[in-house]
């Protein structure tokens, strides 16, 4: 078996087309940047896989925009309907909680998997996001008081 940074390495057969692999075999061979075709096909893949990852953090991070987006619409609604903000906004606690069962609910729904560390931050972050939400309103509320 093929040893991979002095350890041995299970390997496994995969089918390329021809064209493909002359493609590859020219590129290695003009460029010099790698040793052998296969090198260069396991850093291909290497790269394809981080991009993938990066990907998944990406949308981890839409995710997050998502949930805030619907907070902040919710917020205005419920301001708007009761003109000051519902019990629940204002006590820490309840809040936390409502963000944390919202966020839970929201990813069951899309099927995502969420675990306990993801969780606190994004709650953690919603709840200082609805901190600066409430700087802003109330700011609003001031200017409004001097018109």
């Amino acid at each position: 078996m093929p040893r991979t940074k002095s350890k041995v390495v299970e390997r496994k057969n995969v089918r390329i087309p021809k064209p493909l692999m002359d493609e590859v075999d020219r590129v290695v061979r003009e460029y010099g940047l790698y040793v052998n075709r296969q090198q260069f096909v396991e850093s291909a893949i290497r790269e394809k896989v981080e991009r993938f990852k990066l990907l998944r953090e990406n949308v981890g991070d839409a995710f997050s925009v998502h949930v805030k987006e619907t907070f902040l619409a919710h917020s205005i609604v419920s301001i708007v309907k009761e003109e000051t903000l519902p019990a629940h906004h204002l006590e820490k606690e309840k809040l936390e909680e409502r963000i944390r069962r919202f966020i839970l609910k929201h990813a069951e729904r899309e099927g995502r998997r969420i675990t306990e560390k993801r969780l606190n931050e994004l709650t953690k972050e919603i709840l200082e996001y609805h901190e600066r939400i409430l700087e802003g309103l109330s700011l609003m509320e001031k200017v409004e008081k001097r018109l």
